[in-house]
């Protein structure tokens, strides 16, 4: 049971994401499975948890925008695969904002400064720097909605911020993969987080 102030949005593994009206603004929380603030409503978006201890949050303008001329072109040039016998399509850009980590604390455990955030393994973070806005698009042949990013340099992070592996957008994303499965294998639980990179 949650707190009437709060919108329920979701619950798995005894965590709820919940929403409230703050300033005409709504703003992302957490709440444990009693009903309890576990991180304050101060973010504009909290991603679906996939460990209970450690949550992807993201500040600014979480829309999303049909209209962006600009990475629809992008979408246009280096995403949408021409070959795709069931079609690919551009559905939406995301708002200006950045993804962090913060623990059940409410802790920073990565800085909100990455254009793009997901868990590679339990202890292995992938970031993009200096990337496009997030990009959603629907891939024909799997019948599945993306999210990429282009451009930027990507790396992989311990949980301490250490940095394992890097790649900038001129690379091929093969290499890289290749690279971080040398290090841990890429854990198939965290399918749904993972955000498809697409690079120049």
């Amino acid at each position: 049971m949650h707190p009437p102030e709060f919108t329920l949005i979701d619950s798995q593994q005894g965590i709820s994401r919940v929403t409230r009206l703050v300033n005409n603004r709504v703003e992302w929380g957490l709440l444990d499975s009693q009903g309890r603030e576990l991180l304050p409503t101060d973010y504009d978006y909290i991603a679906q948890p996939m460990r209970n201890d450690l949550f992807a949050v993201f500040a600014g303008n979480f829309t999303w925008d049909e209209y962006d001329e600009a990475t629809f072109e992008l979408f246009h040039e280096l995403i949408d695969d021409r070959k795709s016998w069931n079609g690919d399509y551009y559905e939406a850009t995301l708002g200006e904002g950045h993804w962090g980590l913060v623990n059940e604390r409410n802790e920073a455990v990565l800085p909100i400064r990455y254009n793009a955030l997901y868990f590679y393994s339990d202890t292995i973070v992938v970031v993009n720097e200096g990337g496009s806005r997030i990009i959603k698009w629907h891939c024909g042949d799997e019948k599945a909605e993306k999210w990429s990013v282009v451009g930027g340099t990507w790396k992989a992070l311990t949980l301490q911020g250490a940095t394992l592996a890097e790649m900038s957008s001129n690379e091929q994303q093969f290499d890289f993969h290749t690279r971080l499965n040398n290090l841990q294998r890429w854990d198939p639980k965290y399918k749904s987080q993972v955000i498809s990179a697409y690079f120049q």
